[in-house]
């Protein structure tokens, strides 16, 4: 008799976005006209990042309506180290999943060896953090969405650390090797 496996719940979601609005990160050249809009939000507009955050709830709320959701807006390394632990030892259950969605468009493009960028605490230089570590923060199960340029770059890392059965599953914009959709057209966060 077959019976479908039990789906895993996703409980938690946690939005990272590292966005430092009015400041392009180094080494961005954006085209002109470039693409402005950050989950259909103009970020220019006052209090953005909030709007923005509480825009892109809105969207997984229509998937996942009974998750908890936790906001890091412009966080530190070590923050989002400690929310990240707090959050797994406070799940109920040890196989309920957490989404990280990561938004990095304000800080430099992720390493060749998978690390992404935050900032330090006084907004004076970016740190880098891997998906290993936040595979290890947030522990299994757990489900990545990486939303910048070559985000495909640290699926990769996240793949040849933890190989299929890491209990890990990610989804990213752009393969190692390209930037995103930069396209006046289209909001920033178009997966192509």
């Amino acid at each position: 008799h077959w019976k479908p496996a039990e789906r895993a719940k996703t409980v938690a979601i946690v939005l990272v976005l590292a966005l430092n609005l009015g400041v392009d990160p180094p080494g961005s050249v954006r085209p002109h006209p470039t693409a402005r809009l950050l989950a259909w939000i103009d970020p220019s507009a006052r209090k953005a990042i909030d709007t923005i955050a509480r825009a892109l709830q809105a969207q997984y709320e229509a998937w996942q309506p009974r998750a908890r959701f936790h906001f890091y807006l412009d966080p530190a390394v070590e923050d989002v180290k400690k929310w990240c632990l707090a959050l797994r030892r406070s799940l109920p259950a040890p196989d309920e999943r957490v989404l990280l969605h990561f938004n990095g468009h304000g800080v430099p493009r992720p390493t060749t060896r998978g690390e992404l960028w935050l900032f330090s605490r006084d907004f004076t230089k970016y740190n880098p953090i891997s998906i290993a570590d936040l595979h290890a923060w947030l522990g299994s199960p757990c489900c990545f969405v990486i939303d910048c340029s070559n985000s495909g770059r640290v699926l990769e890392a996240l793949m040849a650390a933890h190989g299929d059965g890491g209990g890990g599953a990610g989804r990213g914009d752009c393969s190692g090797g390209n930037r995103n959709g930069d396209h006046r057209s289209f909001g920033r966060e178009l997966l192509v």
